[in-house]
């Protein structure tokens, strides 16, 4: 049997609703093998971050090339990162086997709002890391501190997409999440228009970590053979699905959880 392999490099979560707990539980549901290099330690709760403490670029290195110099992955989910060295590292290690189906999701800030990436590590990531991505999946804030640009109409996310595109990036998919009403996620690909993907919106507290299950899903997908659209949709059903079957644990937000094998 070929096993399908996804790598996905971010952060530990003790709680475990987001960051590597998060896409492995994804990947294991979704039929996939996964495997990971922890980029950073998180001292947080389901009530927040209390602080990062970013793994030595170095070692993070090391856990990249001895996983890439040994096995073939058919896609990788990149997330949190800490720091300027951390972004040129992986930058390098991507160059270095050209691992296809690189899914990036810019976690900038926590939910509760701690800062992740510095503003320099921001722009090594736009940089660096961009443009060797197939997608990358920024909620409005990302975008915004992405871009500069205010998003508060449609205008304003195409002229945001636009900036993006400039710096060598071909595919984006804008989520939704943060605006009124229902939950509707844009895709932007290099070809063609714009395509929506609607989801009616979950009224829940339990929505940690549901950036990082998107991103992680929509790399397994991709790496079982789906075209980038059809994965996208795949990614937002399951998504939608895991929110309605969370668990909660802790006196703060509970995560979505994907309660069957798909």
């Amino acid at each position: 049997m070929n096993n399908i392999v996804v790598l996905t490099i971010a952060g530990f979560d003790p709680s475990g609703g987001a960051g590597i707990q998060a896409d492995l539980r994804t990947f294991e549901a979704l039929g996939v093998v996964g495997i990971s290099a922890i980029t950073a330690i998180t001292v947080q709760n389901s009530t927040g971050v209390k602080s990062v403490h970013a793994v030595e670029p170095d070692i993070l290195k090391s856990q990249l090339d001895f996983l890439l110099s040994d096995i073939k992955v058919h896609a990788v989910k990149i997330g949190m990162l800490g720091g300027v060295p951390q972004v040129e590292g992986v930058a390098e290690l991507l160059l270095k086997y050209r691992p296809p189906n690189i899914i990036v999701d810019p976690v900038l800030i926590s939910t509760s709002g701690k800062r992740l990436l510095s503003i320099e590590g921001v722009e090594a990531m736009k940089r660096m890391l961009f443009p060797l991505s197939t997608l990358i999946t920024p909620n409005l804030p990302e975008l915004e501190t992405l871009t500069g640009i205010k998003i508060d109409s449609q205008t304003s996310m195409d002229s945001a997409v636009r900036i993006l595109n400039k710096i060598s990036v071909q595919n984006v998919l804008v989520k939704g999440g943060h605006s009124e009403g229902d939950a509707i996620d844009t895709l932007y690909q290099s070809q063609g228009l714009p395509q929506t993907f609607h989801a009616t919106r979950v009224v829940t507290k339990n929505t940690h970590g549901t950036g990082c299950l998107l991103s992680s899903a929509i790399a397994a997908y991709v790496a079982k053979g789906n075209a980038l659209h059809d994965a996208v949709g795949l990614a937002k059903g399951t998504l939608s699905s895991a929110l309605h079957t969370p668990v909660s644990i802790g006196h703060g937000n509970g995560y979505p959880h994907i309660s069957r094998t798909i």
